[in-house]
Parts: structure tokens; C-alpha cells; sequence
């Protein structure tokens, strides 16, 4: 059973009704619905809306294939790919030549002069720990490269000493 007031939240009047329908204004007198008939319906209204796009969205989800992600074996594209060999010569447009005799077609050149970073010669600096006092007086626990501080704390002293900083890989 809905709920049904007895005075009205507009003007205070008693409401009196002796047919109580599911579009009835549960708030306001007769007079006073009619002022806030837009007020009253908008919720109404989008309640139904909400849930009428629910159903059909779940039904649409329903409805929809499961369709697994295909692997590289399973792909079947017309396309020729880099990564696929053909059997007959692919003709560079511009020099009317196959692919094979242009030069480093594949990826870019190395520039003489710029090495690449050694990696290995990074892993053999020394790790150390902050070792900053943080507001809860311990020691920060970021790692840093060489007996430093880390960003936030940097120019504060360590509250332990170096040795105990050192970082066990």
C-alpha cells in the first residue's frame, strides 16, 4: 500500500480523497499538483526509463555472441605481413625492385658515434636504501643509486649509518 498524506506540502491543506490511483501526487492537494505536475512525473518518468534501457541492454548482452580472441595461428588475413614470407617477390613501387635488394628495410639504423647503454654496467652500482628520518621517525625505505637521499628528502641527513643502508639484491 502507498503512502497517503493528509495535509498537503504546498499549502498545508488537508487532502481528502476517496480514489487513491498510482499516478496520484502523494505530496501535494489537487490545486497544488497541477502547479508541480512536472516536478512530480520527472521521477516517475525516469525510473521507468532507466529501467525499460536496463532490460533491453541485458537482453542485448544475452543475445551476443561470445566470440574468442583469435591467436596468431588462427588469423587469416589477406594482407601480406612483414612477418610472413611469400612466395613470389613483393616490387618496391618507387624503384621497381623486390624488397630484398633495398637495405635496412627492416628497422632503423644504428648512428655511428651513439652506443647504446650498457645494462650490465647499471646493475653494478651500489643500491642503498634513503635512510631519511620520514614524520613517523623511522628511516625512509626508498631505494636510491649511491649513499644519496631520494627526492622528497634531499639535503636531510640519513638517521642510520651507511653500512646499514646498503641495499641486499
Amino acid at each position: 500500500m502507498f503512502y497517503r498524506p493528509e495535509f498537503c506540502c504546498d499549502c498545508g491543506e488537508k487532502i481528502e480523497r476517496a480514489d487513491w490511483k498510482l499516478l496520484t501526487s502523494r505530496r501535494f492537494c489537487d490545486l497544488c499538483a497541477s502547479k508541480h505536475q512536472v516536478s512530480e512525473l520527472a521521477p516517475k518518468v525516469l525510473i521507468v526509463l532507466v529501467s525499460v534501457l536496463g532490460i533491453v541492454g541485458f537482453a542485448n548482452y544475452l543475445q551476443t555472441p561470445h566470440v574468442p580472441k583469435r591467436g596468431l595461428a588462427d588469423r587469416s588475413n589477406t594482407q601480406a605481413s612483414p612477418n610472413f614470407k611469400t612466395t613470389e617477390p613483393v616490387l618496391n613501387q618507387s624503384q621497381n625492385r623486390p624488397p630484398a635488394e633495398n637495405a635496412n628495410i627492416s628497422g632503423p639504423v644504428p648512428v655511428k658515434g651513439k652506443a647504446r647503454p650498457d645494462p650490465v654496467a647499471d646493475k653494478t652500482e651500489a643500491v642503498y636504501y634513503c635512510g631519511a628520518e620520514t614524520r613517523k621517525g623511522t628511516p625512509c625505505t626508498r631505494k636510491v643509486k649511491g649513499n644519496v637521499r631520494c627526492w622528497q628528502h634531499k639535503g636531510m641527513p640519513a638517521i642510520l649509518p651507511a653500512a646499514k643502508l646498503i641495499a641486499s639484491n
